[in-house]
């Protein structure tokens, strides 16, 4: 397994210095200012979103401003963090729904903001996000394990998530309630392998078991096991790669999806959120597995399928891109996506859903993050940063 470099220690220069500072200057570090969802939102004491906007958005805000060293951009995400550790409850729950409420609330954002925690005790030091982070956790293995909660909706597909946060908990304090936790995830989420054979054909109806973000990030879920439990790595995460590239490849890279699993014409699209998820799957099993070869696909998603989604200014994005899109417009009549509506492959701030919106902003920050890790031998990258 590569280590990664401590976060203060990453120091981007060059272009991709400046595609982070594009990405500041654009939608990604004024979003919380402008945009409700975020501005608002119920994890800071407002009215808006209380689920998944405002951690997706600081997922991405967080290592863009520490790797740029924005003093104003690490304040505004730094008083976002305490908004939220100000109102965690006293058993340790962490998401903003009454305490009544808890069996109704999907823990797919509870995962995410685990994420967003640790990133942040990472970056700081700062010993009360780890503590609030533990606490959290450990909430959640209670309520999970004396079945006061069950996973249910997007965190049963995405479990594995919550995999992240425990495993950054585990290198610090070796508790036996960590690993049962990511077990009893595991146990009550689903067992992606089992869908494979739903994804070789598409269908026109939506779906969680083919939905192209769920599968973006489950890649990664035999590897994170393999680090959080100690069993062996069988290659899963390769295996079904080939299926899916088989089935619903691109020529940049993804795979289709608008918003489930659209088969192998060049005209369907890809939802931006699976590119930026996808990358990241490529950027941990890189570091878990020591591959080359997730490497090789990191960088033909980071140079084809994340700039093509864009804006030059990355103020507007598209929900889904295409790889034989010959105009911007809206479609007539029936949308001609399989799931998704007429105005996916528009510019906008937050066209067909605001997912993307909010969850776009990790791609480039996270790349940088990811560019060297440290091996036995000495420091190891990617082949996307390597010199020729």
């Amino acid at each position: 397994m590569l280590k990664p470099f401590s976060p203060l220690h990453i120091k981007p220069r060059g272009w991709l210095r400046r595609q982070l500072e594009i990405q500041a200057d654009g939608l990604s570090g004024h979003v919380d200012k402008i945009w409700p969802d975020i501005r608002d939102s119920a994890w800071t004491g407002g009215d808006r979103d209380g689920w998944e906007r405002l951690p997706y958005w600081l997922d991405g805000f967080l290592p863009l401003a520490y790797l740029l060293e924005d003093e104003d951009k690490i304040r505004r995400a730094s008083a976002c963090v305490r908004a939220i550790l100000d109102r965690q409850r006293p058993d340790g729950w962490i998401c903003p729904c009454a305490d009544d409420r808890r069996g109704e609330y999907d823990l797919w954002s509870y995962f995410l903001i685990g994420k967003v925690l640790a990133m942040y005790a990472e970056f700081t030091g700062d010993r009360r996000a780890e503590r609030g982070l533990y606490d959290a956790m450990k909430c959640l293995y209670g309520l999970l394990a004396d079945g006061r909660l069950r996973l249910s909706e997007w965190g049963k597909f995405r479990w594995f998530e919550g995999l992240i946060p425990l495993l950054y908990l585990d290198r610090r304090c070796h508790e036996d309630w960590i690993p049962a936790l990511g077990r009893e995830l595991r146990r009550q989420g689903v067992d992606y392998p089992s869908l494979e054979e739903e994804w070789k054909r598409p269908l026109n109806h939506w779906r969680k078991e083919t939905h192209v973000v769920n599968i973006a990030m489950m890649l990664k879920y035999e590897a994170l096991c393999s680090a959080l439990f100690g069993e062996k790595n069988t290659g899963m995460a390769d295996r079904l790669w080939r299926t899916l590239e088989k089935y619903n490849g691109t020529a940049f890279g993804a795979f289709t999806g608008d918003e489930c699993l659209s088969g192998l014409g060049g005209n369907h699209g890809t939802e931006l959120c699976s590119v930026v998820e996808l990358m990241y799957s490529c950027e941990l099993l890189y570091a878990l597995t020591e591959k080359p070869v997730w490497a090789d696909r990191l960088e033909k998603l980071a140079f084809n399928a994340l700039p093509a989604a864009l804006s030059d200014d990355m103020w507007t994005h598209q929900y889904d891109q295409m790889a034989n899109q010959i105009a911007c417009m809206r479609f007539p009549g029936k949308p001609f996506f399989r799931t998704n509506s007429n105005e996916s492959n528009l510019f906008g701030l937050e066209p067909n859903f605001g997912c993307c919106t909010a969850n776009f902003n990790q791609g480039w920050p996270k790349f940088a993050l990811h560019a060297f890790y440290r091996s036995p031998g000495g420091s190891s990258a990617p082949s996307c940063c390597r010199l020729s």
